[in-house]
């Protein structure tokens, strides 16, 4: 599956582009159903996906399994189906809120974070 991802330039926004070689379709449901999610994420979320909706768990994985995330929803909008499959764009956002003093880290960390789960849905979708 081909995967291009663009870094976003703004210090409050990662932004990131990945192409999968999949239908539209599923990939949506590897997004928006919360069992998948989980299965690819490595979380443990509950509450189904809806735009406002704020959803927490913990993380499956043992080295943070002590660590709750929660996530705001702001908007789920359609995928784009391009040449070769779907393109989903990664948008995290809120990084200007964080005390300068560990903003670049925190940044960093989740810019890297989401690489590796980008490759982590690819596997999913490959399987």
């Amino acid at each position: 599956m081909p995967t291009t991802t663009t870094p976003s330039t703004s210090t409050d926004r990662i932004e990131k582009q990945v192409t999968y070689d999949v239908p539209r379709s599923r990939v949506w449901r590897a997004l928006t159903d919360v069992a998948q999610f989980n299965k690819w994420f490595g979380v443990t979320l509950t509450s189904p996906f809806a735009t406002g909706a704020e959803v927490s768990g913990k993380f499956s994985h043992p080295k943070y399994e002590r660590f709750t995330m929660t996530i705001w929803i702001e908007t789920m909008e359609p995928l784009e189906e391009v040449a070769g499959g779907t393109r989903l764009t990664i948008v995290e956002s809120g990084f200007d809120a964080i005390p300068e003093s560990r903003r670049a880290k925190a940044f960093s960390m989740n810019s890297n974070g989401w690489n590796t789960q980008i490759e982590n849905i690819r596997k999913f979708l490959a399987a």
